[in-house]
């Protein structure tokens, strides 16, 4: 029986550390290694619309992929929050980035239900959300500055 207890005693720490592989899988991950980049605006009478690409430059594979943007409301101190998002749409099958890979996005919005006077389409809020080697989840937040404008 004590040899049993004293092996057990041994085994304990090896079998808990194999199976803690949630932090090995994400150890090197950084969300920074993600990079997020305004590939092109377009603007015309009837719509308003972004390309934004994302390169996964961490060692790591991400996926459950989704990109929204978010047009802040214009008022007399700035900018505030608004709850409604253009969901963007992928330029390529799959939900998944491999390390070293990348990905567009196209985003639409309809001149018609947007207030162009009140919403400000040069500064959108992108938020870009996904799990890392598909356990552990992730959200990237950040304002997008645009420069670029093509008319279509």
């Amino acid at each position: 029986m004590r040899v049993l207890c004293v092996l057990l005693i041994l085994f304990m720490p090896l079998l808990l550390a194999s199976c803690n592989s949630k932090e090995n899988n994400t150890a090197n991950f950084k969300e920074e290694d993600i990079k997020i980049q305004l590939k092109q605006q377009f603007n015309n009478e009837y719509f308003v619309g972004y390309v934004i690409e994302v390169k996964n430059k961490s060692e790591r594979t991400i996926s459950y992929l989704n990109m929204y943007v978010n047009l802040p409301i214009l008022t007399k101190e700035g900018s505030k929050e608004n709850s409604f998002v253009l969901v963007g749409t992928p330029h390529k099958e799959g939900n998944h980035l491999e390390s070293g890979g990348k990905l567009e996005y196209t985003f639409e919005g309809f001149v018609e239900v947007l207030d162009l006077n009140k919403i400000d389409v040069k500064s959108p809020i992108v938020k870009f959300t996904g799990y890392v080697e598909g356990e552990v989840p992730f959200t990237l937040s950040h304002r997008l500055e645009t420069t670029k404008v093509k008319k279509k």
